[in-house]
This record gives structure tokens, C-alpha cells and sequence, in this order.
């Protein structure tokens, strides 16, 4: 069964308890009966920094472009022998486990754009798949009902805490006025029997790198072993053992301790997790990107209240971002909802906050916003005057109305004055455009004392009994202007 998803709306509540994060290096090394798609990636704090391309041989980056490139020297063979490990896990496990039945957990879908969509402006959709197990997914784009492949991304898939995964497809577009774009997803969790896609039993092992402090003396190495979505072992290094947790993991913790396999991962802590955490404060973690914050009048999604604000941020870095609103500098709790942190799969993040509310006369409301980018809290507060989609539509209403006015009347007074023998210079609509040069906020009075002062404009200079009138239409365009770029 292919599952579609045509419009993406994820609500719930935020709920960020804390900004400062603890940090989590991992290395996902996966293998499933068949030799079907074999995994070894490297993660930190969610983010993909390298994949192995086992097909071509070859270490695949994915750091972004604040970081610049990183190599992974020697990692390619590493990989391979971690694959030999996997299998051999794999095939005791499903022995010791008698052949389960095989955990089973179909995706749950979103699509969202990367960036707010405008009409006839490039973007890209982002089809996240979530909460599957066994991995991966397969994903199909179409746009009016055909298949597109162009620019057709698929990210690696990454584990979630309770060993489900995540995983990514994203399709640049250009919107435009009856385009419907359609993300279908296959995974063997799906009842239709051509989604099974691959049979057979999957396990991975995780290695974790967990700390918080730059100084490191939290650091702690985990080394977890996952099969059938169930984890049977696991090492960590502050208690310097291995502990089981099924009969099998426990029979093999046990061997693993007694023979002193826990002394030889201890070396993990200190030959690779140290030196990985200490590149990363030093290249990555230090590093953040501030919110694009938009606060904007969007339909209510009920009929509570007449109207709903909507607070978006947009390419921010790292994840771990709060969205507060304001109703006269106070907190507002109710008729609140949120989108949770959509992953741009570049690095970046945005989120949506929503406010139903009916409006009061002379109140303020403002979102705030808290991120480790910024030293202190920042406020958007929302300008309830028009619209950018009405204000446009008066700009160019108003426009056409004062272009048509000066046309006629320049042509009746031409007229008149030519029967009379005067000859009348007046001013080139497109001469309007040079004062507009100058800084925003000098616009006008510096239309206004040239025009006065009779200084030329495009090599034409006012005169006769129509200068007034010029004077009056370009002021007024001027202040069209104005009010366009308020």
C-alpha cells in the first residue's frame, strides 16, 4: 500500500523544558537477513555527519556547510568488518531468540516545505518518515499523478530512543496555482503485500558517545546491541560491564565480562570518544545560526475564535528552540498549539507556534523567542495593519489610479496649452524612479525639495502651470512607496 501524504499540518504542544543539551555522538553500524541494505552511519545530536556508500566503497559527507568537509580516513574497511560483526550477531541472535516473530511497525508520514512557500519562488518538500521498524522505507514523489525523480533525495536511516527510525526524502519545487505534489511511502508494515519489500529479521548495534560539559568529565561510552527491536546487551563504561537483558543477552554479557571483552571497550572512552568530542566542541558545537522569525495572520484552524497568528522560525541551528506568546507583555497558555521541530534534513530547523484569539481593541501581541543563538530573549511583535497580500493590492490599485489621472490630465493640459501657443516640459513618469535612490527615510522630503527648487530630473526640468499638480502626483507615489516597504 503506498501512503500518501499531500498536505503536512503536525500539531501538539511545545514543550521545551531546557535549551542546554546533552550531547549524543553515535555510530549506527545495521544488518538485516539477506544482506539487504547494509548500514554504518555516524550521527551527532540527530544530525548526519557520514554515511558508507557500500556499493561504491566510498565515506559520504553530510556536514554542513559551516563546518565545511571532513574526511573519515580508514573508515570505509572499519565498516566493512563491523558488517562481518553485525552478521555474525545477527544469525546467533535469531538461533538464541528461536525465531521470533518479527517486530513490525508501519511509518507515520508528514510532509512539510523547507521554506515558506511563496508562488513561483524555488523550495523544496520534505517527506519525513517516522516511527518505522524494520528500516528503511521506500519513498515515490509525484507531481499532478507523475512520478518525479529529478532532484529526489533519500537520507540514511537514523534511530529513534525506543529503536525505531527516521528517515528523510526531500524534491525541490516551484509552486504554482493548481500543482499537487504527492510523497508515497513503502514499508513492510503496511498491509498491501507488494510493500514488503524485503523479508527476513534486522539488527543493529549503537555506539554512543553521551556528554555535556565541554570540560568532558561527563563522558560516558554506551554500546548497545538491538535485534528484533528489542535490546538484548548492552556495555557501559561507567560501570565498566556488560549487562543483559533478555536469557540470551544475559548468557552473553556474562562471557563478554568474564573474558575481559568490558576492559576492551572501556579503551573506547578515551581512543574514540575524547578526541571525537573535543573536534566536535572545537568545529561544531560552538556554532549556531539565529531564527528568521515571521509573525503573520493565517486562517484559524477552528471556529473558536474569528482569528490565529502564526509565530514561524525558520533555519535555525542547533535544535532546541522556545516560542512564547504574549498578550500585553503577559504569557499566553491558552488556545495555543505548535508544530514540533521540523528537520530540515541541511542541519537547520524550523517550528510553528499558533495563536487562536479573538482581538481586543489596543492590545499588543508579540511572540517570543528563546534560543541558544541569541544572549537574551528576542520579541516579534505582530503589526495588525494590513496585510502584505492586501497592501500589495492597494499599491497597485492606488497606482493605477494616479498613473491614469496624470495621463489624462497631462494630455488635456497639453491640449489646451498648445492651442494657445505655450509649450509646456513636463516630467517623465520613469524620472520618478531616481529620488527613490536615496535611503528610505529621506525619500520624500528629498522629492520634494528638488521638485520645489525646480532642480532637473533626467534632464527635464518643470515648468508652466502643471508643475503643482507633478509636485502632488509624485508625492503621492512616493508615499505609495512608502507604505509598500512599511
Amino acid at each position: 500500500m503506498r501512503f500518501s501524504v499531500f498536505v503536512a499540518l503536525l500539531l501538539g504542544v511545545l514543550n521545551v523544558s531546557s535549551l542546554v543539551q546533552a550531547h549524543v555522538d553515535i555510530n549506527v553500524v545495521a544488518c538485516q537477513t539477506g544482506d539487504v541494505d547494509p548500514e554504518d552511519e555516524k550521527g551527532l545530536d540527530g544530525d548526519e555527519l557520514f554515511y558508507i556508500d557500500f556499493a561504491k566503497g566510498e565515506v559520504v559527507s553530510r556536514t554542513p556547510e559551516f563546518i565545511g568537509q571532513w574526511g573519515a580516513p580508514g573508515w570505509v574497511d572499519q565498516a566493512r568488518t563491523h558488517q562481518q560483526v553485525c552478521k555474525n550477531n545477527l544469525d546467533v541472535a535469531v538461533k538464541a531468540e528461536n525465531s521470533p516473530t518479527e517486530e513490525i511497525d508501519p511509518p507515520e508520514v508528514t510532509v512539510y516545505p523547507r521554506n515558506k512557500v511563496l508562488p513561483g519562488r524555488s523550495n523544496i518538500l520534505i517527506c519525513f518518515a517516522n516511527n518505522f521498524f524494520p528500516a528503511p522505507v521506500k519513498v515515490r514523489w509525484t507531481k499532478n499523478d507523475v512520478e518525479v525523480t529529478e532532484g529526489v533525495t533519500l537520507s540514511r536511516y537514523y534511530p529513534n530512543k525506543d529503536f525505531t527510525f527516521t528517515q528523510y526524502s526531500t524534491i525541490p519545487f516551484t509552486p504554482q496555482e493548481g500543482d499537487v505534489y504527492s510523497c508515497s511511502v513503502e514499508h513492510k508494515g503496511l498491509p498491501e503485500p507488494y510493500t514488503r519489500l524485503w523479508d527476513g529479521y534486522f539488527h543493529h548495534m549503537q555506539n554512543e558517545c553521551r556528554y555535556s560539559s565541554e570540560d568532558l568529565t561527563d563522558l560516558e561510552f554506551i554500546s548497545r546491541y538491538i535485534f528484533n527491536k528489542v535490546e538484548y546487551a548492552r556495555y557501559n563504561s561507567t560501570s565498566n560491564k556488560f549487562t543483559g537483558y533478555t536469557e540470551h543477552g544475559v548468557k552473553n554479557a556474562d562471557r563478554a565480562n568474564r573474558e575481559g571483552e568490558n576492559a576492551q571497550q572501556h579503551t573506547n572512552l578515551d581512543g574514540y570518544c575524547r578526541p571525537n568530542a573535543q573536534r566536535y566542541f572545537k568545529n561544531i558545537l560552538w556554532h549556531t545560526v539565529e531564527p528568521s522569525v515571521e509573525v503573520s495572520s493565517v486562517k484559524p484552524f477552528s471556529q473558536r475564535h474569528p482569528m490565529m497568528l502564526a509565530c514561524s522560525a525558520y533555519d535555525f541551528y542547533p535544535a532546541g528552540i522556545k516560542l512564547t506568546w504574549l498578550r500585553d507583555g503577559k504569557e499566553v497558555k491558552t488556545d495555543v498549539t505548535s508544530t514540533e521541530e521540523l528537520y530540515d534534513v541541511d542541519w537547520y530547523h524550523q517550528i510553528h507556534s499558533y495563536l487562536e484569539f479573538t482581538p481586543k481593541s489596543g492590545e499588543t501581541i508579540a511572540c517570543k523567542v528563546e534560543h541558544s543563538s541569541l544572549s537574551e530573549a528576542k520579541i516579534y511583535p505582530w503589526d495588525p495593519s494590513v496585510s502584505a497580500g492586501d497592501r500589495n493590492k492597494v499599491i497597485i490599485g492606488a497606482s493605477g489610479l494616479v498613473l491614469g489621472l496624470i495621463l489624462s490630465l497631462a494630455g488635456l493640459i497639453y491640449y489646451k496649452k498648445k492651442s494657445t501657443g505655450e509649450v509646456l516640459n513636463y516630467l517623465p513618469l520613469h524620472c520618478v524612479i531616481l529620488p527613490w535612490e536615496n535611503p528610505r527615510t529621506n525619500k520624500l522630503n528629498s522629492v520634494i525639495s528638488q521638485l520645489s527648487s525646480g532642480e532637473q530630473l533626467c534632464g527635464t526640468q518643470l515648468r508652466g502651470p502643471t508643475s503643482s499638480f507633478m509636485i502632488l502626483a509624485v508625492i503621492f507615489l512616493t508615499f505609495i512607496f512608502n507604505f509598500k516597504h512599511r
